[in-house]
């Protein structure tokens, strides 16, 4: 009479079923994180281009375009924060003229959900060496170096890279060997060091954070980098879609437009 339960080899083979389905499902659920992570970054980048259009709707220009600065430098992340519900970050800090007075505490140190990406964590907590809260987007300098509003744009905000990703710790020794950390804050970084006018490097695809160029933009995101257009529109651009547009994308004035299917 044959006792009850399972032999050896039906414990192997329902252990090798098993071990198939998580072979077949985990690259399944993987890919549903990262889709669902894209989308979440995707909808920072909208939301980030919808607070530019309302402030310039107010103030007849683009934000990090006006004559309010940090030590010289352009304020564009600051300048958007009224128009993403962080009134309250914005009245942290005070102004002194047309220059920046950064609070004791609060202000820079403020972590704004909306300027990270959920597929970014190359600096765990967010928060860079000097205190202050990072950030995984980058505004496009080409266009903020001048007092422009989007109707100003001359290719057209349909043409044009308004915002793209930038990882937050992103350093490669060999670049800047003097310069070990160089995290992307939201305040106080200077957006005339980004090169936005050059198509990101191969190695910027998804790299590790010592292996990535700084000045480019990098994504998190496996085989494409995010940007926004300054129409609203967003695109998740891969390695051979940016080699043939993104330097064109990136010129507001070249009088060149992108493929149509980038």
């Amino acid at each position: 009479m044959r006792r009850g339960g399972f032999s050896l080899i039906e414990l192997l083979i329902v252990l090798a079923i098993i071990a198939l389905l998580i072979g077949i499902l985990l690259p399944a659920v993987q890919k549903a994180r990262e889709m669902a992570a894209r989308s979440r970054s995707l909808n920072n980048l909208r939301m980030i281009v919808q607070g530019c259009h309302n402030y310039e709707s107010a103030q007849q220009y683009l934000p990090g375009t006006g004559p309010i600065v940090y030590q010289g430098i352009p304020v564009f992340f600051y300048d958007v924060l009224p128009y993403l519900e962080q009134d309250g970050v914005y009245q942290e800090f005070t102004r002194m003229g047309d220059e920046i007075v950064v609070p004791a505490s609060g202000g820079p140190r403020r972590i704004i959900r909306t300027y990270i990406s959920p597929s970014d964590t190359s600096l765990p907590g967010w928060i860079a060496t000097n205190g202050w809260a990072a950030a995984s987007y980058r505004p496009n300098p080409s266009v903020l170096n001048r007092r422009w509003g989007i109707v100003h744009i001359p290719d057209g905000a349909s043409n044009t890279i308004l915002l793209g990703e930038r990882i937050m710790q992103c350093h490669d020794l060999s670049i800047e060997p003097s310069e070990p950390d160089l995290p992307n804050t939201w305040f106080g970084d200077q957006p005339a060091l980004f090169v936005f006018g050059s198509a990101p490097p191969a190695e910027n695809f998804a790299p590790p954070p010592d292996k990535c160029h700084p000045a480019h933009p990098a994504s998190a995101q496996p085989q494409v980098i995010l940007a926004a257009l300054a129409d609203g529109s967003t695109r998740a651009i891969t390695m051979q879609s940016a080699a043939a547009n993104w330097v064109i994308a990136c010129g507001p004035d070249d009088g060149d437009t992108a493929t149509p299917s980038w």
